[in-house]
């Protein structure tokens, strides 16, 4: 019988029965815990009052070592004991209560009783005492033996119902701690797989709930610079809670809230209805709180919060509710201060993985904005029509920011230019009557557009009011149009140039997951700012477009205006230098002389201009014919000899051997030949002046050399603008247009050629020009 069972409860049970089957009215067993302390006692009686007064004996005064007779005295000797207990009122017996117990005991009258110690393998584990109740009822030496045989193998039995509990329970710790490793390594898997804040705290309630059972939970992380805490994640509370609690205060009488606030985990009951209060609620007043809260009556629920905290900083907070009153055991504390812990690292690493995330992002959406810039700027500079520049920032503008963009310009000559795109061509119809919603006009001072071209300052407007339409327009075609497109968030950037506002842009964006913010603002204002230049770029360059046709018309007008009167001087002094109109003396002779050439300088002067605006205003014509090179040479010498031979310089010409017929403009190769030598001459007050052509391959080379004053490096370049001098005191000396060299060069270039010029101060100058020998054929030169 005592082998049949190895459970620890069942044989000391059993044990007690054998001993009242055999010798005994009732019995107390006693076992030792490892600590040498009595662990187990059980008793047993035949009738059931006896039963209760053993059981209030024990109750009252619990079985202890220290005596010196009873189960004490036997576990310390390892001998049997018998003892007689007398009635209390018996005087007649000498023997007399050792202890309270016994005082206790002998309400079941007088008996006898024998102790005997329950001796195992290495010690002393116990005692058992078996009681006959009456006077006249003892033991014998039988019975002793009896006794002792039991002990004896009660002793084994309960050895080895220890041992196998023992091993019991090492199995269960074992199975605690492989059940614990899983659940760690379930949770790490877990966690390894979240990436983002909202994912990682999704994981910790979801683990959190399944291997603590509670019926409601919640993860909030600390956020507003430490002041609040936001939920990331909630199971089991209704929508009006959670969105009750989607923010809330760190000094908020909640869990999750002093949990994040202390830094330790908070616990407590209540009598709220079911976990979700005790998870996102503030607990009742008075509810008990304690890791090892007993449930007080009344109170039918729990919870528990911990902080998430890592290297001593707390970054959020895990509360759990329960809907009855739970004790955690030590295995699930240390499952939730694990939790914790790793919950911890692992929301930080995932706020750091989407602060790299975001930062990448930024970056890589600043690369391509700086990008794009670049391009835009490239497109802005292929073209200085106006209307062009803003049409191109509306098309870039959809391409990189928004869905659909509007555009006003007031110029200067009161002019008004618009401009509008959408990323979908087919609505841009209803951008344009959008478009005349926003539009400026004395009758909306306050529409967008206006207000802003008015003060100079954006506007953002994250998300579009429903009623905007009706609040700037009364216009029922565009409050539908601005419905149809779906206007959701917009900014307005005023477009300056100069520092002066010259018009406005609004970028819009009709999808919902695009509301504008103060990248995207930064964003359009460094786009409107290039867009804004290229503007006030193409605004100049038609303004100086018109002022240099204006210059031309004028010297054209002029020049035609002075050539005719001065051809008539130049007739008069003709017919006077040959006496048609009678004699003339010699010195009359030569002031007609005088006259007659003071004209032709002035007739070239105008000349000159009149090419020059000619050129400018395109219309200078070439006219090819075959010509001899010599003979178009030499026809330069009868017009520049006589400036030569009055500032007694020496003429020289270089000129092939043999004929050579040329393709070309005559008449321009003979004023670029002239200009080249009226300057050689001008600035050459001794030396001489030097007209070279040769034939290089396919190439006529003429060069005009001089040993006059010559020109720095810094003026090589310089001296072929229009009115251009060195010197202002240059220009009263030497005099002239300045439009010489200038339309010298202009006419190469329109016969297919080049002028160049090599010089030094003081060592004379060298023009070169280069032309095709067959003019209508480009040039080759490597």
């Amino acid at each position: 019988m005592l082998g049949a069972s190895l459970n620890l409860d069942t044989t000391l049970d059993a044990i007690a029965q054998l001993a009242l089957d055999h010798t005994a009215d009732s019995c107390t067993l006693c076992l030792l815990g490892d600590g040498g302390s009595i662990a187990h006692v059980v008793s047993a009686a035949r009738e059931p009052a006896a039963l209760e007064i053993l059981r209030r004996a024990e109750a009252r005064h619990p079985t202890a070592l220290d005596g010196l007779h009873g189960a004490a005295g036997a576990i310390r000797s390892g001998r049997p004991q018998v003892r007689r207990i007398p009635r209390p009122d018996d005087s007649r017996e000498a023997a007399a209560p050792e202890d309270e117990q016994d005082r206790m005991l002998s309400a079941l009258g007088p008996h006898t009783s024998m102790c005997v110690p329950l001796i195992g393998a290495r010690r002393t584990i116990g005692a058992i005492t078996v009681r006959r109740h009456g006077a006249r009822r003892t033991f014998d030496d039988d019975d002793l033996e009896v006794m002792s045989e039991l002990a004896r193998r009660a002793a084994l039995a309960l050895e080895n119902a220890r041992l196998y509990h023992v091993a019991l329970e090492a199995r269960q710790v074992a199975e605690r701690a492989v059940h614990r490793m899983e659940r760690l390594q379930q949770l790490t898997e877990a966690l390894a797989c979240a990436h983002t804040v909202g994912e990682v705290c999704e994981t910790i309630l979801a683990q959190a709930l399944d291997a603590l059972g509670a019926s409601a939970g919640a993860v909030g992380v600390v956020s507003g610079g430490g002041r609040e805490v936001e939920l990331c994640a909630a199971v089991g509370h209704s929508t009006q809670v959670v969105d009750r609690h989607r923010r809330f205060s760190l000094e908020a009488e909640l869990p999750l809230a002093r949990a994040a606030r202390t830094g330790e985990p908070q616990f407590g009951t209540g009598t709220g209805d079911g976990g979700e209060a005790s998870a996102l609620a503030e607990p009742p007043r008075g509810a008990a709180a304690g890791p090892d809260t007993i449930d007080p009556a009344g109170h039918r629920q729990s919870w528990v919060a911990v902080p998430l905290a890592i290297e001593g900083m707390v970054i959020g907070g895990v509360s759990l509710g329960f809907g009855t009153v739970r004790r955690l055991d030590g295995d699930e504390w240390a499952y939730l201060r694990m939790l914790a812990r790793q919950g911890a690292q692992a929301l930080e690493r995932a706020r750091l993985h989407q602060a790299e995330q975001r930062s990448r992002a930024e970056a890589a959406a600043a690369q391509r904005r700086l990008l794009f810039l670049a391009e835009a700027n490239a497109l802005f500079a292929s073209s200085l029509d106006l209307s062009s520049r803003l049409q191109q920032l509306a098309r870039l503008s959809v391409e990189a920011l928004a869905d659909y963009c509007l555009i006003y310009m007031d110029d200067e000559a009161g002019d008004v230019h618009h401009a509008i795109a959408h990323v979908d061509r087919t609505k841009e119809p209803l951008v344009r009557e959008v478009e005349r919603l926003f539009r400026p006009h004395p009758d909306r001072p306050n529409g967008l557009l206006a207000r802003v071209a008015r003060t100079g300052r954006p506007v953002v407007v994250p998300v579009l009011p429903a009623d905007i339409a009706d609040r700037i327009c009364d216009e029922p075609v565009a409050r539908e149009a601005i419905a149809r497109l779906g206007s959701r968030s917009a900014i307005v950037v005023p477009l300056i140039a100069r520092g002066q506002v010259i018009g406005s842009a609004a970028f819009v964006s009709t999808r919902l997951d695009r509301e504008f913010g103060a990248s995207d603002l930064a964003f359009a204002e460094e786009l409107v700012r290039r867009a804004a230049v290229a503007v006030d770029n193409a605004r100049l360059y038609r303004a100086a477009l018109d002022a240099n046709q204006s210059k031309a018309n004028f010297l054209a007008v002029m020049s035609h205006e002075l050539r005719t009167p001065l051809t008539a001087i130049l007739g008069y002094a003709e017919l006077l230098g040959e006496e048609i109109v009678g004699l003339i003396n010699d010195e009359q002779r030569d002031q007609l002389l005088r006259i007659r050439a003071s004209g032709v300088h002035l007739m070239s002067l105008i000349e000159e201009i009149l090419s020059f605006a000619r050129l400018e205003a395109g219309q200078e014509l070439i006219r090819l014919e075959p010509i001899d090179l010599r003979a178009l040479v030499e026809a330069t010498r009868v017009l520049i000899e006589p400036l030569v031979m009055r500032k007694k310089l020496r003429y020289v010409l270089d000129l092939p051997s043999a004929p050579r017929v040329i393709t070309t403009d005559a008449g321009k190769v003979r004023q670029i030949l002239l200009n080249l030598l009226s300057n050689a001459v001008k600035f050459t007050d001794a030396g001489e002046v030097v007209l070279s052509a040769q034939e290089d391959g396919g190439e006529i080379v003429f060069e005009v050399r001089d040993t006059g004053i010559g020109v720095s490096a810094d003026d090589l370049e310089q001296i072929f603008e229009p009115f251009w001098q060195a010197e202002h005191a240059l220009t009263r000396r030497f005099g002239g247009t300045g439009l010489g060299l200038s339309v010298a060069r202009r006419l190469t270039v329109m016969l297919g050629g080049e002028l160049s010029v090599s010089s030094a101060v003081g060592a004379g100058s060298t023009f070169t020009v280069r032309i095709p020998a067959n003019a209508g054929q480009p040039l080759s030169r490597m």
